[in-house]
């Protein structure tokens, strides 16, 4: 393998999936031929490995230099993006970049020349402005979730950032939905459009049900809520001032979720989805942040407290359920009063089943150490099983992050391991879990 670039299928291979879906290979056979490329393909189809796939045939291994540039509108998108590269395995490095990471060790990690480079407009920016990237031997510029950064208003950024950029050869624009006109700064007049939104437009595999609000809208929510059982979904509210309210009355109710939105520290938000994505809840109330760009599993249900004022963004909540090959529903909470054009006015009623509260068989616990630590997972599963006791069926997902270690233990295991663990060591270091 020396001197050579993995291929596409040593990759899908690393990955674990048995193939490329038909989106991503049309872009990669649009790489081949193309210089400028509009990738449109709704939320959920596999988008950011639509263009790392190419862009890891496209990067000189040979040569220790930044070489791509990924720009994204959240740092959670950011963060995704990292992670899905580094699951990939290539020979390559990635830096990620963004607002409430320490800017001394981005500046660090950029001192090693990464090949590729992914960040939020304004922290790359900060970046150029210092020259700690260096844009000379950048050839590839990615623009992903064009028309979120846009929407955020992140145009005079990306305007300085492409000012920069003078020796691009190929662009990827990434988008959930079609962009009238482009900037003047993309310098691009007739990309090759790579558009799987017209074939998805209807998904079949996605029922919109209704329930209607009589008096309290909370009570309503609390209803469907206790009617889903153990179905996982994302109840996606307008405002940050609602979902504060929720979880005051949800918590009343004895029910278990996470929420998630833009004021939230960022190991806050993390935690949220890392509860979502290991079955410790089922629940995540949160803001439309959430609707693109987040590394979380397939969800059986969309509940729309609020609706969104545009069809787009509906259509962007949806598309965290009945992905690819999935079923699911969307239930929209209505009042009588609730007039949106874009919704059919023959929406069926969701069908209430009211069960008691009940609560999920996973518990996360935290763990103050990380990969900066020397802790893997492999240690985790160790200490878990040797010292503590476990078995295989009481141990769930274990995520590893730089400073902080999660892992998912059976409900009835956690004081246990508070107990148990609290003098015990993991290469040295005292197992502080703790039940977060």
């Amino acid at each position: 393998m020396k001197g050579k670039n993995l291929t596409i299928a040593q990759i899908i291979k690393q990955l674990g999936i048995e193939a490329i879906n038909d989106m991503q290979e049309a872009v990669l056979n649009a790489a081949k031929n193309h210089k400028d490329i509009q990738v449109l393909s709704p939320t959920g189809t596999g988008k950011t490995l639509g263009y790392l796939f190419p862009l890891s045939q496209a990067i000189a291994r040979n040569q220790k230099a930044n070489q791509a540039l990924i720009i994204c509108p959240t740092r959670e998108l950011v963060l995704q993006v990292e992670a899905v590269f580094k699951k990939m395995q290539t020979p390559f490095t990635i830096t990620a970049c963004y607002g409430g990471h320490p800017f001394s060790v981005e500046r660090k990690n950029l001192a090693e020349s990464p090949q590729i480079i992914v960040g939020t407009p304004g922290r790359l920016l900060d970046h150029f402005n210092r020259r700690t990237i260096d844009p000379e031997t950048i050839h590839h510029l990615i623009l992903d979730e064009f028309d979120k950064s846009l929407e955020f208003g992140f145009h005079n950024e990306m305007k300085q950032i492409a000012a920069n950029l003078r020796n691009i050869e190929k662009k990827y624009l990434i988008s959930a939905t079609e962009i009238d006109e482009l900037p003047a700064f993309v310098d691009i007049k007739k990309p090759h459009s790579v558009n799987f939104l017209k074939r998805n437009k209807v998904n079949q595999k996605l029922l919109i049900q209704k329930h209607m609000v009589t008096e309290n809208k909370y009570e309503a929510l609390y209803e469907v809520l206790s009617s889903l059982e153990d179905k996982s979904c994302i109840v996606f509210c307008n405002h940050r001032a609602t979902i504060d309210n929720l979880v005051e009355f949800l918590s009343e109710k004895k029910m278990t979720f996470a929420a998630y939105h833009g004021k939230l520290e960022q190991e806050e938000r993390e935690l949220s989805i890392t509860q979502l994505r290991n079955g410790s809840t089922n629940i995540l109330i949160a803001t439309d942040l959430a609707a693109r760009g987040l590394d979380i599993p397939e969800l059986d249900c969309i509940i729309h407290f609020h609706i969104p004022k545009y069809e787009k963004e509906f259509t962007h909540r949806n598309g965290r359920t009945a992905r690819m090959h999935a079923h699911g529903s969307a239930i929209i909470l209505l009042k009588e009063t609730d007039e949106f054009s874009y919704l059919d006015q023959n929406i069926p009623t969701f069908n209430l089943n009211q069960k008691p509260v009940t609560h999920p068989e996973w518990i996360t616990m935290k763990l103050p150490l990380g990969r900066k630590d020397k802790i893997n997972k492999i240690d985790i599963v160790g200490f878990m099983y040797k010292t503590i006791g476990l078995n295989k069926e009481e141990l769930g997902i274990i995520e590893v992050k730089d400073r902080i270690a999660y892992t998912a233990v059976a409900a009835d295991k956690a004081k246990i391991i508070e107990e148990k663990g609290k003098d015990q060591r993991i290469k040295g270091k005292l197992a502080k879990f703790h039940i977060v």
